[in-house]
Order: structure tokens, then C-alpha cells, then sequence
């Protein structure tokens, strides 16, 4: 699973044999400029969704449910219906204070969900550092019980994020639906991570549970370097690049 933002990063994804994307609403920390993915709205996150399943192909699209969706169920019910109708195969909800009763509201009107444990950034980062859940045994508990009232409600994957590697393996002996893991070690089912991570375009952002492919990002600016050098040294664009009338 990779997430995608973008037309180019779903068609890049596809490109690449990615198994599914999602549209994750950390497109608002990651390119627009927003302290917290909660700030993110849903209307703002429709446009994405949509340039995403414009190149998407056949593979599966997830998208995520936008914080402003889960302040009430009518919202709920409507912004699902709308990704589900767009094309999506399925949803993302986050761990909240209601998350068992809204997955279940939304399986009762046959709209697949991937819950979300573990560090979830709508309401658990709140500016604080990053920091691994269930080195403790409350801890552990919690995302147990979590897990299995997301399996009780219907929810047919899960994403467990930055989640220590026993704590994950209790997990898998609690619940029998598919662990998608990111910062959870390697016995997670499946694994996702953020596009930019992978690709090392990210302003120098580092996590212990991120790597980075290809360093992208030097390349990035010594192309943007150049070509605002070719332009101030009048040597862009150059005859090559310029239009003529016929037999000029």
C-alpha cells in the first residue's frame, strides 16, 4: 500500500505494482502546509481523491475519512457514500471516541472499512513527538480492545501505526482480519507507507520507521537550481524551445 495525493503519485504507484492506494489525509502535513491532518476538510480532500482515481487503473483506492467527517454520523454517512460512489473500495477510519459505533454505522450501509490503531494523527499527535505505542501492558490492552471492537464492527483491515512488535503480535493472536502496518515491524500482513517518505522528498523529515528509496529531494532542487540559473543567465529557452512561423 502506498498513499497518493495526486494524478502523478497515483500513476506513479500504479506503475510501480502497488497492491492498493490510499488517499491519506496526511496529504494535508505532507503538501499543504498544515500542522495537523485534522485541519484538513473534506472538501479540501475531494479534490484529491478524485485526481487519484482518474490515474488509479484497477488497483484498489482507500481513502481516508476526513476528522471534520466524524463530528457527526449524517456527515459520516454522506462523505462514505460519496468516495464509495466516486469509485473507492473502501474507507480508512481513525481510532476515536465513537470509532466501534461509526464502523459499524458505516458497515450497516455496506461501506467496507480499514480501521486505524495505534498512533492516530487526527487526535493523538496533537503537536507532540512521535513515540511507539505498547511498551506497556495498559497500553498493549488498549490497542487489543481497540482491534477487537474494530473486527466486532465490521471492519475488515486494520492499519496499526508505530506500534512496538510484541504488542503487534498479541494483536494478530486477538484479531483474524489483516494487519496493514507502518512504523509496526515486519510481522504486520502488509505494509504502507507515505509516497514522499519513499521517494526522500520530504524537507529532511526522518522516522525511525520510515526509508527512504531514493533521495530524491537534492535532485529536485538542483533541477529547480538550474533552471532558474538558465533563465537568469539568458540561456533558457533557447531556439529549441521556441515556436516559428512555417518555413522560418
Amino acid at each position: 500500500m502506498i498513499t497518493a495525493y495526486d494524478s502523478l503519485t497515483a500513476n506513479a504507484a500504479v506503475n510501480a505494482n502497488a497492491d492498493i492506494l490510499l488517499v491519506g489525509d496526511s496529504v494535508a502535513t505532507v503538501c499543504l502546509g498544515y500542522e495537523s491532518t485534522a485541519e484538513l476538510t473534506f472538501d479540501e480532500f475531494k479534490h484529491h481523491v478524485n485526481a487519484v482515481l482518474r490515474k488509479s487503473k484497477d488497483v484498489p483506492v482507500v481513502a481516508d475519512i476526513t476528522y471534520d467527517l466524524t463530528q457527526s454520523n449524517q456527515n459520516l454517512l454522506d462523505g462514505a457514500d460519496y468516495l464509495m460512489r466516486r469509485g473507492c473500495g473502501a474507507v480508512k477510519l481513525e481510532f476515536s471516541e465513537f470509532y466501534a459505533e461509526q464502523t459499524r454505522l458505516l458497515t450497516d450501509h455496506q461501506i467496507p472499512v480499514i480501521g486505524h490503531i495505534g498512533i492516530t494523527p487526527q487526535t493523538t499527535l496533537n503537536g507532540q513527538p512521535l513515540k511507539a505505542l505498547g511498551k506497556t501492558d495498559e497500553e498493549t490492552d488498549k490497542l487489543l480492545h481497540a482491534a477487537g471492537k474494530f473486527q466486532d464492527a465490521g471492519a475488515s483491515m486494520l492499519v496499526v501505526e508505530c506500534v512496538v512488535a510484541e504488542a503487534v503480535n498479541k494483536i494478530r493472536e486477538t484479531v483474524s482480519i489483516p494487519l496493514i502496518g507502518i512504523g509496526s515491524g515486519m510481522h504486520c500482513d502488509g505494509q504502507v507507507l507515505v509516497f514522499h517518505d519513499i521517494i526522500g522528498w520530504n524537507n529532511g523529515f526522518k522516522a525511525k520507521f520510515t526509508r527512504a528509496f531514493f533521495e530524491s529531494e537534492p535532485y529536485i532542487e538542483k533541477a529547480l537550481q538550474q533552471y532558474v540559473e538558465a533563465v537568469h543567465n539568458s540561456e533558457f529557452p533557447t531556439e529549441l524551445n521556441t515556436y516559428r512561423k512555417p518555413g522560418k
